[in-house]
């Protein structure tokens, strides 16, 4: 975590938010987040399926995470529900996770087993 220093002036209680200022406040902030999540992805074989795969995402983070999506496309996202993702058919699925902060990851993952039946 990052820290920040800040300094404002107050004013008194008799300049009616004109000069003079009453007193000069600093503070520190130090609990500015700036880790990303922590994300792995799970359930990608390399065994040919006629079923869909089943991907697992798992997401930690320091603080809590905000939202954990995934796109075939890279165009149009979607909410991962339970931390599940169903693919039926082969491809790239990207994986991105916010955290409260606004800090994200992004991963990828390459479905390639499942098979059309003979």
């Amino acid at each position: 975590m990052e820290s920040i220093s800040i300094s404002f002036a107050v004013p008194s209680a008799k300049s009616k938010n004109t000069l003079p200022l009453g007193k000069i406040i600093d503070f520190t902030v130090n609990n500015i987040d700036k880790i990303a999540p922590e994300v792995t992805i799970e359930g990608n074989s390399s065994v040919l399926t006629f079923d869909p795969v089943v991907l697992t995402v798992n997401a930690e983070d320091a603080n809590e995470i905000s939202k954990i999506e995934y796109t075939f496309d890279n165009k149009t996202w979607f909410v991962v529900e339970n931390n599940q993702i169903v693919v039926t058919e082969n491809g790239t699925v990207s994986v991105r996770v916010t955290d409260k902060a606004g800090n994200v990851t992004s991963k990828e993952v390459i479905v390639n087993n499942i098979t059309a039946p003979e």
